[in-house]
């Protein structure tokens, strides 16, 4: 009954935000077993101090449930690349795959200026298209096109102007040769240019481009720049941990049993295995002439043996077929590993281990 219960709950489609989390929680809980006690019927406790499930049973559990909503850059991006999408989705007769990077600040002139220049420039060229536009744009109506070398093939790149002289360079297209100069294009001549330390400055832009041939109509398709914004989702599973423990230390002071605390997050600044244990025991530590076999945890981890005790384990959801488990070794009240499908991690002699 229970594995085909589970089999049930992976077909199931995902469903998403806080109240989907908690549905989800629930049908998680009920393919083992359970029959949860949502947090509303829980009047043994004070309102907004309790969890969102507890558990009755042989081996009862207490249950805090968080999602993760994308972060405030990733949104921008997603709504940046809708609105590029819908403005090529309209551009017929035009072809290629548009690889693009959105920046920290977007303006709707700045891919209304990237399509109508695409429109323009369908000409034949064996060099890589870059459209960029600066973050300090100074007129979209006037635009430098300029070719250089770079570390993977000749780029020819058109920006609108900018006030400072200088231009970002698409991720990746950076100059083999900073020293050397651009060539200028213009629609009836080339000429020698400025040296392109002068030219080109950094891939910070407010949005950036790279056109590729292709036979089907022009699409916009994303490019996930790691380098270019900070992954902080180890903080957020810390200050996750600390809250459901406030939550479930509420509840454990009345009904003593294990917490655990479920943490959906489906956006694509998600957490590997790696990093969700090292947001909860600390920051991994190589040391000096060591190897990742040698990894030690360090300092800054949300439990340790007197901190987040109520919180006996941690279940983090990317999507139903890719869960990390961590089980707290100082839990006040223990959880048992075989409560999960999946093999849960845990720590001995501050080394990472699966149970």
């Amino acid at each position: 009954m229970r594995t085909l219960a589970r089999a049930r709950w992976r077909s199931r489609p995902a469903l998403q935000g806080p109240l989907g989390s908690n549905l989800r929680a629930e049908l998680w809980l009920r393919s083992l077993g359970y029959f949860p006690v949502a947090e509303e019927e829980l009047d043994w406790i004070e309102v907004g101090q309790r969890p969102d499930f507890f558990c009755p049973g042989a081996r009862p559990l207490l249950v805090e449930v968080k999602t993760f909503d994308p972060p405030a850059e990733q949104q921008l991006m997603n709504r940046a690349f809708n609105d590029l999408r819908h403005r090529c989705s309209q551009q017929d007769g035009i072809t290629g795959d548009l690889f693009v990077c959105v920046g920290d600040v977007y303006d709707q002139l700045a891919s209304r200026w990237l399509v109508n220049e695409i429109r323009s420039r369908q000409s034949a060229t064996k060099c890589v298209v870059v459209l960029a536009v600066p973050t300090d744009v100074l007129d979209y109506s006037r635009t430098v096109r300029f070719e250089y070398e770079s570390t993977d093939g000749r780029v020819l790149q058109s920006s609108p102007t900018s006030d400072s002289g200088t231009y970002p360079f698409y991720p990746g297209y950076e100059p083999s040769h900073w020293g050397s100069r651009a060539t200028l294009v213009t629609d009836s001549s080339r000429h020698e240019g400025p040296e392109l330390y002068d030219l080109l400055e950094s891939p910070d832009a407010l949005i950036s481009a790279a056109l590729y041939p292709s036979d089907s109509p022009l699409t916009a398709h994303t490019c996930v720049v790691p380098a270019m914004t900070g992954n902080r989702t180890d903080v957020r599973i810390r200050k996750a941990i600390k809250y459901a423990n406030s939550q479930l230390r509420n509840a454990q002071s009345r009904r003593p049993a294990p917490g655990l605390c479920i943490i959906y997050h489906e956006t694509l600044d998600f957490a590997g295995d790696d990093q969700v244990a090292a947001a909860a025991f600390g920051d991994l530590q190589i040391p000096v002439g060591g190897t990742m076999a040698d990894a030690v945890y360090g300092a800054g981890g949300a439990w340790t043996e007197r901190k987040n005790r109520g919180v006996s384990a941690i279940r983090y959801v990317r999507t139903d077929t890719s869960i990390t488990n961590v089980i707290n070794p100082w839990a006040e009240f223990p959880l048992d590993p075989q409560l999960f499908l999946e093999r849960p991690w845990s720590m001995r002699e501050r080394r990472p281990v699966r149970l």
